[in-house]
């Protein structure tokens, strides 16, 4: 499941893992006071225009993937957004690794669940208090081994529980944790709360900064992640080693 990104609504935080410490950014001071190598610009809600969030690093990096995550806790109908993800190469040009546009339709039926489109788990979610996201995303946690047994304590035999909700709770997890693992590694894809745009790059750019450029209006809500992967290297000790660095960044 994702992390709880409420915390950073009110400003802008850079969080570069296991490569060079992290920059952070709040709305109320000069960006410069916190981190020299952290550069922004924000548009006012109401207002239409581009954001942007540039970091320097202290070392370059082989970039091999972008992967961005969009919050639709609250909705998407009000996204249509392009981001441009850019990294400064060896050359000093900027070079653009990534373009998304961010709008429901493009990913609105992208991991739609089949149980929403059975009437019958539907009506017996509903006759619980519960739409199919939110039990669901009790699937998805440790407390999927209690909810049959919740049930049963609410004097729900066993037996009226729908088939397809069982198979949910209960499925093979050897086909669970495949199901998983062959998640697309390009483009769309969603999980409880988050749109998720993953693209891997044809060659692996050699770049010591980042960019990321957000064109429409003004956004209200949570902070959008956006993590860059590095190519995986051999190490010392007959491993690969990769890189991964997250942002969250409230426009």
């Amino acid at each position: 499941m994702p992390l709880d990104w409420n915390w950073v609504r009110a400003g802008v935080i850079g969080l570069l893992l296991a490569v060079s410490g992290s920059a952070l950014a709040d709305t109320g001071r000069p960006v410069d006071e916190l981190a020299p190598d952290v550069e922004r610009g924000r548009v006012e809600p109401g207002s239409t225009g581009t954001a942007w969030f540039e970091e320097r690093w202290r070392g370059r990096y082989d970039i091999g993937e972008v992967e961005v995550r969009v919050p639709t806790d609250r909705g998407a109908e009000h996204l249509d957004h392009r981001l441009r993800v850019e990294v400064l190469d060896d050359d000093g040009a900027w070079v653009v690794v990534s373009e998304v546009h961010v709008v429901a339709a493009a990913f609105e039926e992208v991991g739609r669940s089949v149980l929403e489109d059975d009437p019958e788990v539907v009506a017996f979610l509903e006759a619980r208090g519960l739409t199919v996201a939110q039990f669901e995303f009790f699937a998805q946690s440790p407390a999927a081994d209690t909810v049959l047994l919740m049930w049963e304590l609410q004097g729900i035999a066993r037996e009226d529980v729908p088939e397809a909700i069982k198979q949910h709770l209960e499925g093979d997890e050897d086909a669970a944790g495949s199901d998983a693992d062959d998640a697309p590694s390009d483009g769309w894809r969603r999980v409880i709360g988050w749109a998720v745009h993953t693209q891997r790059l044809e060659f692996p750019v050699l770049a010591g900064a980042v960019r990321f450029s957000l064109e429409g209006d003004g956004i209200v809500g949570g902070a959008w992640q956006i993590v860059l992967r590095t190519v995986g290297l051999p190490d010392d000790i007959g491993g690969v080693s990769a890189f991964e660095m997250e942002y969250a960044h409230a426009w």
